[in-house]
């Protein structure tokens, strides 16, 4: 499962490749590779922050024993890993806090992304840097779900009135609430993906698995299903974290029990077979992760995505700002394209109901105005994320 690929070596930019390094899985990195002289730190730890990559540096220096590290690096290193653990460890809490409360109320809610990725990728809660929780409900059961979390002290994260609430739950698949005491924020899910994407993967139920977080059971959807979810998640984000390659790699390195067959035909029967091969491609050149699997015929748009995806996490450029143009290309089917563009196009977004709230009877007229708002703005800042904050997890 591993690879011999050294395209990501690059003397011209030693920063990033430090990163690279502290991204690759133990087995395919073996004994931790002396620190090259010459870092610029301050670029590395900037790079480490937005790449969302400081707990696996922070690991991979002190496997290295903090040879040739500044003490100064090493202590601010030290504080943010620490931050992202007690984070990580309040958020894992109260997750498990919410699963027994759904359970109680006979919803079965299943986790995923956040603490669960974590687990699962890295068998390491602190591993990963997560700001929130994600559940999957069954759409039935959407709104006791919603009034359970408000017993819980769990407020709308976006402020609503009762006319754009009901709009919101029609037409998006996701419900984000926060709860301003402990700051954690969560996003309840009844599907997994925004409509607009055309990726409805539902888990595989015959495929779950259990696990254990902080010493509790957990149930989640299997290693294919939480293998698609992350080059799907990545993809919609144009790939700029580092960590998601990282994720996607020590899932194919450290799970030998995927099924193949099984993961490239849900891919494939789902649309979403470009954007698996793409996850499972910059985990080879980048990771020296290779899946266990027959090779596979070429595709040149997966390698030009990939190259477009490596030199920008290279130079640390910002992402394109024609999203839709990336994600588009990230597809392979004509129907799914088409049903990007339209429903980009006139499904209206939060930053359309809150523009004009307008009474039960003349909600339809949100579908006509979206086009002109579209046109007003333009269409490459009309992302959902882009109206309702970046990833956090």
């Amino acid at each position: 499962m591993t690879g011999g690929s050294s395209a990501s070596r690059d003397s011209g930019h030693p920063e990033f490749e430090l990163l690279v390094e502290s991204a690759r899985p133990r087995f395919v990195a073996g004994a931790p590779a002396p620190i090259p002289h010459g870092l610029d730190w301050s670029r590395v730890l900037d790079r480490a922050l937005d790449q969302a990559m400081v707990p696996l540096l922070h690991r991979r220096l002190a496997e290295a024993g903090w040879e040739g590290v500044p003490g100064e690096v090493r202590s601010w290193l030290g504080d943010r890993s620490e931050e992202n653990r007690r984070r990580n460890r309040l958020l894992t809490i109260e997750l498990l806090a919410l699963l027994d409360r759904l359970a109680a109320a006979g919803i079965d809610a299943i986790p995923f992304k956040g603490p669960v990725t974590a687990h699962i990728c890295y068998g390491d809660l602190d591993a990963r840097p997560f700001g929130d929780i994600d559940l999957l409900v069954a759409p039935g059961d959407v709104r006791a779900a919603i009034r359970i979390m408000a017993g819980a002290g769990y407020d709308p994260l976006i402020p609503l009135s009762a006319t754009q609430r009901a709009a919101f739950l029609r037409h998006r698949t996701e419900y984000p609430l926060q709860r301003p005491a402990r700051g954690g924020i969560v996003d309840l899910h009844w599907e997994i993906f925004h409509r607009q994407f055309c990726f409805r993967l539902e888990p595989d139920q015959s495929r779950m698995r259990d696990l254990r977080l902080a010493g509790q059971p957990v149930r989640t959807m299997g290693s294919e299903d939480h293998l698609l979810v992350l080059c799907a998640h990545a993809a919609k984000h144009l790939w700029v974290r580092l960590e998601w390659v990282a994720a996607v790699g020590w899932l194919v390195d450290r799970d030998r029990g995927i099924d193949w067959d099984i993961a490239e035909s849900r891919a494939t029967a789902l649309g979403g077979r470009r954007m698996l091969e793409l996850g499972l491609a910059l985990a080879e050149i980048l990771l020296d992760v290779r899946a266990d699997r027959p090779p596979r015929p070429r595709d040149t748009e997966v390698e030009a995505l990939r190259d477009g995806v490596l030199a920008r996490l290279r130079e640390g450029a910002a992402p394109p700002q024609d999203w839709w143009r990336f994600y588009l290309r990230t597809r392979e089917r004509r129907r799914d394209r088409a049903l990007f563009l339209a429903r980009t196009a006139v499904i209206p977004t939060i930053g359309d109901w809150r523009m004009v709230d307008l009474p039960p009877a003349l909600r339809g007229l949100h579908y006509a105005l979206r086009p002109f708002r579209l046109l007003g703005r333009g269409i490459r800042g009309l992302a959902p994320e882009a109206e309702d904050g970046a990833p956090r997890s």
